[in-house]
């Protein structure tokens, strides 16, 4: 297995990016918009979009000296209505969906950067959280693939860490699928090629139980349409994309506040995003976003 340290350390709670007014890139060809969905969001973190519907967390009385939220909310994007599921929920790093309509979290318990986690499953109707399994990573970032497996990435400087975890349907208990991956920020599937990020680089497992340098940035959160892998790049208040083909780096959105989760939505062609907040506005001041004009 490849072992890998981090060169940068992506700071849980970071000091100050992107504040700014938010300024947008069009391509040639694309006219881009940025639509403001939701504000004053405690540290927004996790985040999935399923049939329209977007799930994410906040977490501003966990991962911040401010204290504040920690829930779990969905955004009905049809109705424009945002509606708690649940207050205070044991995990809330991370947030996927499945195609049962069963909602899974997952954290790191202890330190962010170590090798303890905890994974759960919601029921939204009842509005409960069971927990699920323990997990040997600082679970950081989720990923639900077609067959309803769970994938779970985390943050570790043990040499020897279990850095991905494959939790697979319908048991879901937890597999070693990679190891000692150092401090890993987020992972996507492009069909069946895993892709993390770490240390300023993205990678991509290649044949030969390897992984390959795909792009030189480090980003926070990735997801994919059939052309681009989209990034959220923390550290640099930005929104971009990465052509699969020829790997060329394009910003969408820059200026903003600590961008920290990104999904694409193929049915509809949008790209939602998070931005986390500010030091200044004691991480209440967060904001759910979405890029229309995407070709």
């Amino acid at each position: 297995m490849r072992k890998l340290y981090a060169l940068v350390l992506l700071l849980a709670v970071p000091l100050c990016f992107g504040c700014g007014k938010d300024s947008t890139t069009s391509p040639e060809g694309e006219k881009l918009a940025v639509t403001t969905l939701l504000t004053d969001l405690e540290r927004p973190t996790g985040l999935w979009i399923k049939d329209g519907l977007v799930y994410f967390t906040e977490t501003n009385g966990k991962n911040t000296t401010y204290g504040g939220k920690v829930t779990l909310s969905v955004f009905d994007t049809g109705s424009g209505v945002k509606r708690l599921l649940l207050n205070n929920p044991v995990n809330s790093d991370a947030v996927v969906m499945d195609s049962d309509g069963d909602v899974f979290l997952a954290s790191w318990h202890g330190d962010s950067i170590g090798d303890f986690g905890k994974v759960s499953v919601v029921d939204t109707a009842a509005k409960t959280e069971t927990h699920l399994t323990d997990i040997e990573i600082a679970a950081i970032d989720m990923y639900v693939d077609g067959g309803d497996n769970l994938t779970i990435i985390g943050r570790s400087d043990n040499p020897s860490a279990k850095s991905v975890l494959l939790l697979p349907n319908p048991l879901h208990r937890p597999v070693e699928i990679h190891e000692s991956l150092g401090r890993a920020t987020c992972l996507s599937y492009r069909g069946s090629v895993l892709y993390y990020s770490e240390g300023g680089l993205i990678f991509r497992f290649a044949a030969g139980n390897i992984f390959e340098q795909f792009a030189t940035k480090g980003v926070r959160s990735m997801s994919f349409s059939s052309k681009y892998l989209f990034y959220a790049d923390l550290g640099g208040g930005t929104i971009g994309r990465i052509t699969l083909s020829g790997n060329s780096i394009g910003t969408l959105v820059s200026g903003l506040k600590a961008p920290i989760a990104v999904r694409w939505d193929g049915a509809r062609g949008k790209l939602y995003f998070l931005e986390a907040g500010t030091n200044a506005g004691q991480y209440k001041d967060g904001t759910l976003k979405v890029i229309t004009g995407i070709r």
